[in-house]
């Protein structure tokens, strides 16, 4: 695997592109169990409609765990803002579009996000209303089994 080009730096994991394939590795002390259920998460993904890149394999390079996946050709929201910023509100017109196609889905298999989070600290992304905690903002969400992603994100 060539891992020269990086695409994607987080805290927890750096992603490359190999040609076709994406490969996620994940710093040394990110948990075995986690990456199996990210892997696991991303293969039952797949089994609905979205267009989703395909789960490759799951190995270990130079002791660190990694997914490998499929990598998708395009230009993201983003860079296509950035390109052209007259448009700006029909690609944020876009994004809630693709939002709400994803929340459409059902994936009964998938953790629920409720679940994962609860005993957690809250993801740092959340915004909670004025006078709300996260914690009332996550005992407000349903128990259900309706797919969601933290994708759309800016990248750093």
């Amino acid at each position: 695997m060539n891992l020269d080009r990086v695409i994607a730096v987080r805290n927890t994991k750096t992603v490359y592109r190999d040609g076709n394939r994406c490969i996620k590795v994940f710093d040394d002390h990110y948990s075995k169990a986690d990456v199996l259920n990210e892997a696991l998460n991303l293969a039952r993904i797949e089994e609905t409609d979205l267009h989703v890149p395909a789960l490759l394999e799951v190995c270990t390079i130079e002791g660190k765990w990694a997914i490998v996946t499929e990598y998708i050709k395009g230009k993201t929201l983003t860079q296509l803002m950035e390109e052209h910023p007259d448009d700006k509100n029909r690609y944020i017109e876009q994004l809630v579009d693709l939002q709400l196609m994803v929340q459409s889905k059902h994936c009964p298999m998938l953790g629920k996000l409720k679940d994962k989070w609860r005993g957690k600290s809250p993801p740092r992304i959340w915004m909670p209303l004025p006078g709300m905690t996260s914690i009332r903002v996550l005992r407000a969400c349903p128990h259900t089994t309706r797919s969601v992603t933290g994708i759309f994100v800016r990248p750093t």
